[in-house]
């Protein structure tokens, strides 16, 4: 009886004394980095500076000057005629040159993502839409639109600092015009700016077609419907008579 109570000592000994493992660190609940106050106003800010910017781009673009100091050219001494100074003549000069009018659509993405901010930041409930595909849809609207622009607006009558479509436009464009000749490049450029606008923001030209379908089924369901109507009313106003 004595060395059963012994080894019962013994065991409980071992079991009281192994070291008992530390608890796991309770991992930080992801988005908890930043208080959710502070976080808001930071995402605020951002969207607010991206107003302002857009809103430079397009005073810049709009106000550009083929005579002004600039990226392309040295300027001829007068005074700036850009509403953006300096700056605003070099950044103009630099993506007319490059893009042509084509330049634009960095003011119109810049919209894309102004609207897009606004509905998160007030929560309105959107489509699911990963904002990294917007870079590459972006680039790809960018560039099939100068290569257009240089292919079949070459003859286009604006104040630019190099031929329409600007210098990637042409490169591209002549390109792919040796390549698969005009029409063929006219419609490789067409499709992948489609590609390009629904990676952008995120549309669907499926459901876009069977929107307008839809408007125009309605269109033309009210039209027929209006007929009738006018229709049975001269039917009764000349049993009427």
């Amino acid at each position: 009886m004595h060395s059963k109570l012994m080894l019962f000592k013994r065991k409980k000994h071992r079991i009281v004394g192994r070291r008992q493992p530390a608890a796991a660190p309770r991992s930080r609940p992801a988005g908890s980095s930043l208080p959710p106050r502070f976080a808001r106003l930071l995402h605020e800010s951002w969207w607010l500076l991206i107003v302002v910017a857009l809103i430079y781009l397009a005073l810049v673009l709009a106000t550009y000057h083929k005579a002004d100091a600039s990226w392309s050219f040295s300027g001829s001494g007068a005074p700036l005629q850009n509403k953006g100074g300096v700056v605003g003549a070099w950044v103009a000069d630099l993506l007319l040159y490059l893009f042509g009018l084509s330049a634009w659509w960095w003011v119109i993405a810049g919209v894309v993502v102004v609207v897009s901010g606004y509905r998160r930041l007030t929560h309105e409930a959107v489509e699911r839409h990963h904002p990294l595909l917007a870079i590459p849809g972006f680039a790809l609207v960018l560039l099939a639109s100068a290569s257009l622009e240089a292919l079949r607006l070459y003859r286009l009558p604006a104040l630019l600092p190099n031929a329409p479509g600007g210098a990637l436009g042409d490169v591209i464009g002549q390109g792919l015009s040796r390549a698969l000749g005009f029409n063929g490049a006219t419609l490789l450029l067409i499709a992948l700016f489609g590609i390009g606008w629904s990676l952008l923001t995120g549309m669907s030209w499926l459901r876009l077609m069977e929107r307008v379908g839809g408007r125009i089924e309605n269109t033309l369901t009210w039209a027929r419907r209006r007929r009738d109507e006018k229709r049975d009313r001269v039917i009764g106003e000349a049993a009427f008579e």
